[in-house]
């Protein structure tokens, strides 16, 4: 069945929301969305929309900020990422993305691996956007399913873990101490 959901979620720690429209159109994913939050004390908005394949494979992503500043990233059926037209060798192996100052890109490797174990870590390469300055850099994660709507999400190097609370549709619930659903 398709998916066709408005979600917003609201940051712990300081002030900010996200709303995002998702909608299932049969051949692509369209998450579309705008975030307001704040960076160690920088304030700022943005608007993106990402295109998924049906199976939740990252495709692209249109990012603007409040002042203007745009990305533009891809990654083709090959693997190959690039921003606008600029190939991003050091992405190879990537597959999926996480937008910093969003718990919404924690769902696609949750929806796009099927094969899930209940209590078996696996460690993700991540085109990593940075917010509010859409730096790109590849980030190792690693997640581990602890039950059918709860996972451990631990940073690569470590020095941040979580227990990720998703709804039946595999979209964050629950994010201590970053976000929560409004």
């Amino acid at each position: 069945m398709p998916l066709n959901r408005t979600i917003r979620w609201r940051p712990l720690a300081s002030g900010g929301l996200e709303h995002l429209r998702l909608s299932d159109w049969g051949h692509v994913i369209k998450a579309r969305g705008n975030l307001i939050g704040e960076d160690a004390g920088r304030q700022f908005a943005l608007s993106y929309e990402i295109n998924l394949t049906p199976d939740w494979t990252f495709e692209t992503a249109v990012i603007q900020t409040d002042s203007g500043v745009m990305l533009i990233l891809s990654r083709d059926r090959d693997g190959a990422w690039y921003q606008s037209s600029t190939g991003l060798p050091e992405l190879a192996g990537c597959v999926d993305i996480d937008l910093s100052g969003s718990p919404f890109t924690n769902t696609l490797p949750v929806r796009r691996i099927s094969d899930w174990v209940i209590g078996e870590p696996r460690r993700l390469e991540m085109a990593y956007i940075d917010l509010p300055d859409l730096g790109v850099r590849r980030d190792v994660q690693i997640y581990t399913r602890l039950s059918d709507t709860l996972f451990r999400y631990e940073s690569g190097d470590g020095d941040f873990a979580a227990e990720i609370a998703f709804d039946p549709d595999g979209l964050v619930l629950d994010y201590p101490p970053l976000f929560t659903r409004s």
